[in-house]
This record gives structure tokens, C-alpha cells and sequence, in this order.
């Protein structure tokens, strides 16, 4: 198997990772998170529920593995909610605010008296579904009917993991001991302009990388990584090649319902 990334040294040195390659999306999710975990302390604030009279919220500490476990969890929402900001044409953290506010208000006035709580200066009207006004001196329009709800679709799966909405973090290196509170979409995005682990080159196949990288990575039975393909159900495997690569009108339909259907993450189609 040859390797998908060759890692920005440069960058690895800065949190002491002598990774140059990875073999896959994967291996760079969790490379990236383990940095995270040695250079800041996080914890988890847990929602309040209808029992708790006290104003404070209830912060979960995470031990390194439930950190790590948690990161890896969420390696994708951020990509989610930047695709999500991009086809709505609004800021992701209003976007992001929107979606939960949708998941955990799903009344039409509670919904409107909940996210005008969050935003005073703007304005949700319950009949046309738009949330129109102000935030941090910036106006926004943005429609949250049916048709935001489906183009939203991956990014809610994302919310949906996490029991919690709110994260407290400090950066062990800070001389604070002050911890910062923010959305998932807010810490993951600090943390990726914080701990900005660049890749080099991305590999489209054998031929790309130099022949010492080759060796390494490939060829040297130290380094190389095997991988072993096997067919368990022959049948299975000959009617869905019929079906993704055959011409007759009959299957066209059928591709088109798997193909709408298949659930494919970030790291499937990198690799």
C-alpha cells in the first residue's frame, strides 16, 4: 500500500511528531487529534435537564483516551459545517447555532423564542422561516424551512453524536489558567488554525512519489503496509458490479437509489 500524505516537516516539528507519511485519512485524523490532546486540556458541558435548579453549567472532564476518542468522533463536523455555511451563504457558527437550536426546539415559536435569545438584534418570523438581522455588526438573511432542513441533513448526523453542544478548552502552553468556553464549530475551528498540521503532497498513485519515499513507505517489508483483498460472496460482488457498470434501462434507477443512499464520508472518498 503506498502512502496518501507526505506530512509538512516543518509543521510535524513544531509538536515533536516525526510522522513523514500517512497511508490514509484516517491515520491523518488521528495523527492531528493526538497533537490536540498533548497540547490542550478540554472538557465537556453536559446539558442541563428540567431537575437542575443551578445556574452553573456541569462540565465533564475527559480523561486522554475519552479525549481522543471524542476528537476522532467529530473529525468531519467541521467540514460538515463549512459545507453547510457555503450552500446557505451565512456565517457557520449561525448556521451551526441554527441546526441545534432545530434538534433541540423542534416547535416553530420555541425554536424562534430560543434562537432570538441567542440573537437578539435578528428576527425569526414562523411564517416564511427567516431569520433576518444583525450579529457582531454583520446582517444575515437566512431561510430555515424544509429545504435548509435537507441540505442540512449530513451536518445534523454530526450534531447528533455529541450529548453536548459546548466545550471548554485551554491551551496547556497559555500562562492563563482561564478556560474558554465555545460550540463544537468554534473549538474545532481554533484548533485547526492553532495546531495546523500541513500536507505536503497528496499521492495519486505509486509513480508520484521519489523512489527513497518509495522504498520506505512500499517496497521496504520494515515500513510497508500489506493489505489483503478477499472475496467473502462472489454473487454479491458480480450483481453490484452489474449494477454500478451496466448499461441496461432496468438498472438505472436502482444505481441511482444506491448512489443517493450510500453513506460516504470525507475519509472514504479521500482514500
Amino acid at each position: 500500500m503506498p502512502p496518501l500524505y507526505l506530512m509538512d516537516l516543518r509543521s510535524l516539528r513544531r509538536f515533536s511528531s516525526t510522522r513523514e507519511w500517512l497511508y490514509d485519512k484516517t491515520e491523518y485524523y488521528n495523527m492531528l487529534n493526538n497533537i490536540i490532546c498533548d497540547n490542550c486540556e478540554f472538557a465537556l458541558e453536559l446539558p442541563r435537564t428540567g431537575k437542575s435548579r443551578s445556574k452553573a453549567p456541569e462540565v465533564k472532564e475527559l480523561t486522554r483516551k475519552e479525549a481522543l476518542a471524542w476528537l476522532n468522533m467529530n473529525s468531519e463536523y467541521q467540514m460538515e459545517l463549512d459545507n453547510l455555511g457555503k450552500k446557505a451563504a451565512c456565517d457557520t457558527h449561525i448556521v451551526e447555532m441554527i441546526c441545534y437550536m432545530k434538534l433541540r426546539y423542534p416547535g416553530r415559536f420555541e425554536f424562534k423564542e430560543q434562537i432570538e435569545k441567542v440573537y437578539p438584534e435578528m428576527t425569526y418570523d414562523v411564517n416564511t422561516s427567516s431569520l433576518i438581522g444583525s450579529v457582531d455588526g454583520q446582517f444575515f438573511t437566512i431561510i430555515c424551512d424544509r429545504l435548509f432542513d435537507k441540505t442540512a441533513t449530513r451536518f445534523i448526523e454530526e450534531l447528533k453524536k455529541n450529548t453536548c453542544f459546548y466545550v471548554w478548552y485551554r491551551n496547556k502552553k497559555s500562562s492563563s489558567d482561564k478556560m474558554t468556553r465555545a460550540t463544537i464549530g468554534e473549538f474545532m475551528e481554533t484548533m485547526s488554525k492553532v495546531f495546523d498540521v500541513k500536507i505536503e503532497q497528496r499521492f495519486k498513485g505509486l509513480g508520484e512519489a521519489d523512489p527513497d519515499l518509495l522504498f520506505k513507505t512500499t517496497t521496504n517489508p520494515k515500513y510497508r503496509k500489506l493489505l489483503q483483498i478477499s472475496i467473502k460472496d462472489a454473487k454479491k460482488a458480480t450483481d453490484v458490479l452489474e449494477l454500478l457498470h451496466g448499461k441496461s434501462t432496468n438498472l438505472r434507477q436502482a444505481r441511482r437509489d444506491l448512489i443517493d443512499n450510500f453513506k460516504l464520508s470525507y475519509a472514504d472518498i479521500d482514500n
